[in-house]
């Protein structure tokens, strides 16, 4: 009995180690509150921002000073906007490149070495609250690189039941292994208006009137 409790307890302490993450409020964007969660390993590092209603995110996102000047990276990120209008301009998003990590830790490579899926680098950008979300052209214009030591990942949760504005080449150039594309609605687009011109590996599309996937 007594050495059953021991084992029990040695297998807690190893769970409690592996799932631990550090948590603290960080300064990584403009006019965004932000936390950064950091795994017991440092391997993973997630960020979860959004933006104060009276904070307005005017043209792009913008990293601050402070994280300018020494470069956090971090391998998830999710941005949620509060603003009940919003317009997403070209490449809104294209500084979060700088927050990407540079190399993959050393045990992905290994994996990936041996064969083994890679690590994921996944962005998410929820826009729960809009009357009205215009995305303009290359609105993610070259967010990822073409290649990468990382699986990419966008996910896009427009939730909202506002009306969305694609224009032609909203989405042009869109390179990511995997897109999550969460809408109410498309309409009165056709799936080539808004997916043309991309190179997507996995895309999955979930709504109301809708559950498509294309791998």
């Amino acid at each position: 009995m007594t050495t059953q409790l021991i084992y029990t307890l040695l297998l807690l302490h190893i769970v409690i180690c592996i799932t631990y993450v550090r948590t603290e409020q960080c300064d990584i964007i403009e006019n965004m509150s932000c936390l950064c969660h950091t795994s017991f390993n440092s391997e993973n590092e997630q960020l979860i921002c959004h933006n104060q209603l009276n904070d307005r995110i005017n043209s792009s996102i913008k990293l601050t000073d402070k994280v300018r000047e020494k470069i956090r990276s971090f391998d998830s990120i999710h941005l949620t906007f509060y603003d009940q209008e919003m317009n997403i301009n070209a490449m809104f998003i294209n500084e979060l490149s700088y927050l990407f990590p540079r190399s993959p830790p050393l045990s992905s490579s290994l994996l990936l070495h041996q064969g083994k899926q890679k690590t994921k680098l996944s962005i998410t950008l929820s826009f729960p609250y809009f009357l009205q979300l215009n995305f303009d052209d290359y609105s993610f214009y070259q967010l990822f690189p073409e290649q990468s030591d990382y699986t990419t990942s966008l996910t896009l949760e427009l939730t909202s039941n506002g009306q969305i504005t694609f224009s032609s080449m909203a989405l042009n150039q869109l390179t990511v292994d995997q897109l999550f594309f969460h809408s109410s609605s498309l309409e009165p687009y056709s799936f080539e208006e808004v997916f043309n011109n991309t190179n997507i590996g996995e895309l999955h599309i979930e709504g109301r009137n809708f559950n498509i996937q294309f791998i």
